[in-house]
């Protein structure tokens, strides 16, 4: 009986690590795909060689000037 219990635990803390991994991958997954579009939004390629942190940074001065703009 012991032994059985502790085979489960077993299992179940497989697949729970396994649920937390595919997790972790789709998260990568989103913010790849999002990090791509902006890339494009800042006409810039993987070639570019421009940090990812640079590239959010630029848009995100680029869209309050534009919302400033907008509101005055």
């Amino acid at each position: 009986m012991e032994r059985e219990i502790a085979v489960m635990r077993s299992v179940y803390q497989t697949v729970v690590v396994k649920k937390e991994l595919s997790r972790k991958d789709k998260i990568m997954r989103i913010q790849a795909a999002e990090m791509s579009f902006l890339r494009r939004v800042a006409g810039r390629s993987l070639r570019d060689r421009v940090r990812s942190s640079v590239t959010r940074e630029e848009l995100s001065r680029a869209a309050a000037s534009f919302i400033s703009r907008g509101v005055s």
